[in-house]
């Protein structure tokens, strides 16, 4: 299954569940359905994710721009006709941070982690299914015991970083990669925006899986069983 496969596959994801556990039912489905356009920082994340996986080499849908701007016909045509072809266009001054984040994740884990990013046999964007969820694991050792996510993210050290993990429940998203997948341990890795890109690599304990399946069941009961007619109790 191709990438645009597994994202046009309707079935729910963990940051689908997340919305459900955010938001009032109405919001999180208007959320989840909504036209969804990437932000400056999402793009970057996806440049840095699209180097990763090809180990130092430029994704082909991302493309530098020749031009220091689009007022000009010629400069907006070309823009016009790159996205027509699903190409995300970024700086000369963005790509070189991309490249610079990713070579550290690359260069820059512990061994274990090291050897799975750098190996010809680990498999890349894993898709796994089950019932009405999907996952897509950023990465997957040869045996299929181990996985892992990489997270862009603009925290400046690792405890800045620890409160993105509670903030936006990476928690969660680690119980559903297991609960999907047949991995025994998952690892996030993550690298900084801000240079000199530090990279911090994090086991995800049995507790920190438990506490995320509280929330995954939470989320997914709070989808299957929605709450609009109920009075509640203050």
């Amino acid at each position: 299954m191709s990438i645009k496969e597994y994202r046009n596959d309707t079935r729910l994801n963990q940051s689908t569940l997340k919305l459900f556990l955010e938001h009032d039912y109405s919001i999180a489905k208007a959320k989840a359905e909504a036209p969804h356009k990437p932000s400056p920082s999402m793009t970057l994340g996806s440049l840095v994710h699209g180097i990763i996986e090809l180990r130092g080499a430029i994704p082909y849908d991302f493309e530098v721009s020749p031009y220091g701007d689009f007022r000009k016909k010629e400069a907006k045509e070309w823009k016009a006709e790159k996205q027509a072809l699903g190409i995300t266009i970024v700086k000369q001054d963005e790509l070189d941070q991309a490249l610079a984040m990713a070579n550290n994740v690359l260069h820059n884990t512990p061994p274990l982690l090291k050897e799975i990013i750098n190996s010809d046999e680990s498999q890349r964007e894993v898709a796994f299914f089950s019932g009405e969820h999907k996952a897509l694991l950023d990465i997957v050792n040869r045996h299929g015991t181990i996985g892992a996510d990489y997270k862009t993210t603009s925290a400046t050290s690792v405890e800045e970083f620890m409160r993105d993990v509670r903030r936006y429940h990476y928690d969660l998203q680690a119980a559903h990669y297991m609960n999907l997948s047949y991995v025994e341990e998952f690892y996030y890795i993550a690298v900084s925006s801000v240079e000199p890109y530090p990279v911090w690599c994090f086991k995800c304990s049995d507790s920190f899986i438990d506490g995320g399946q509280h929330k995954l069941d939470k989320a997914i009961n709070f989808y299957n069983n929605r709450e609009e007619d109920k009075i509640h109790v203050l």
